[in-house]
């Protein structure tokens, strides 16, 4: 149970329950991205409720994701990851080095909407080979530190039965062409922010981070995603939840707050026998001119009704 009284922006105040997933609705402005990170200070600054999984400051992973660099030796052209130190430090120290480094392993992420890098990957900016040589060397490093072996039975299954629905294998066979002949002359290839492509890579770093069972709060991570990309975010953030990594999760979309809540019907179209996580969801209800934080039964009776209920807060 989180209490929480104060004034900053419009969000005055709340009282509400955390389960295994729990998540925020409200419109632009009501506080989820403030209250995320109130709550995160609350426990490592107070020590409530969740101080088991929190033991560090709170960490942005777009800023983690921001100081990774690729190198790529001139002899042989192998690549290598390495992490850009902080404070002109040197890149051959060892805290610099991922295998070396602390940054991956902290117990408490916020992984903000933009989540940069992808923020780039927009029909308004043209992929170029080194972002392309970072998702693919990202997504090889990630996948190293998953063997299949140490994967829970239930995350392969999904990995098995999803198959290419993942983004990695078509991703390699979609961008073999990076420049278009037109008349003659060459341009970029534009491509847009592909869906399989940003759940496929959040969900890896989920499922690595994982391993750490920390806290996990993602700002509305549902944003551009095609449906189809929304069911397959919402089936990992279900399991993930249930393997100790408690998740909050802001969002304003009623498409993806229902995909979680009826999460059964993913699961019977991938032919899976899991247990759902335990939901608690917290709406930034407006009263007066400020926005309290409450539980409302994320079970209601027919999504109708849901649908107006929570429709009530943005008017």
């Amino acid at each position: 149970m989180y209490n929480v009284r104060f004034v900053l922006g419009d969000f005055s105040e709340g009282e509400f329950n955390t389960k295994d997933l729990t998540i925020l609705m409200g419109p632009p402005g009501s506080g989820k991205t403030i209250l995320m990170r109130v709550i995160h200070d609350a426990v490592s600054l107070y020590k409530k409720d969740l101080e088991a999984y929190v033991d560090s400051e709170l960490r942005d992973f777009a800023d983690i994701l921001e100081r990774i660099e690729i190198e790529i030796n001139s002899e042989d052209h192998e690549e290598k990851l390495i992490l850009k130190c902080a404070g002109g430090r040197s890149f051959e120290e060892a805290a610099c080095d991922p295998a070396g480094s602390r940054e991956f392993k902290r117990q408490t992420y916020m992984i903000p909407h933009y989540f940069d890098p992808l923020l780039r990957f927009t029909l308004f900016f043209p992929f170029q080979w080194s972002d392309i040589k970072f998702i693919l060397v990202a997504s090889k490093m990630l996948s190293e530190g998953l063997p299949l072996r140490n994967i829970p039975s239930e995350l392969k299954e999904i990995i098995y039965k999803m198959g290419d629905k993942l983004y990695s294998n078509r991703f390699k066979t979609k961008f073999k062409r990076f420049v278009e002949t037109i008349d003659g002359k060459e341009i970029p290839a534009s491509i847009s922010a592909a869906s399989f492509l940003r759940v496929g890579l959040l969900i890896h770093l989920l499922m690595y981070i994982a391993r750490d069972e920390p806290l996990v709060m993602l700002d509305e991570p549902d944003i551009g995603l095609h449906p189809s990309a929304v069911k397959q975010l919402a089936l990992f953030l279900h399991v993930l939840a249930r393997m100790n990594m408690p998740m909050i999760i802001a969002t304003h979309n009623l498409f993806f707050l229902d995909t979680l809540r009826n999460i059964d019907k993913v699961f019977d179209e991938f032919d899976l026998d899991l247990d759902p996580a335990e939901i608690s969801l917290v709406v930034m209800r407006k009263v007066g001119k400020r926005f309290k934080a409450e539980n409302i039964d994320p079970a209601s009776s027919n999504i109708e009704s849901y649908v107006d209920e929570i429709l009530k807060i943005y008017t």
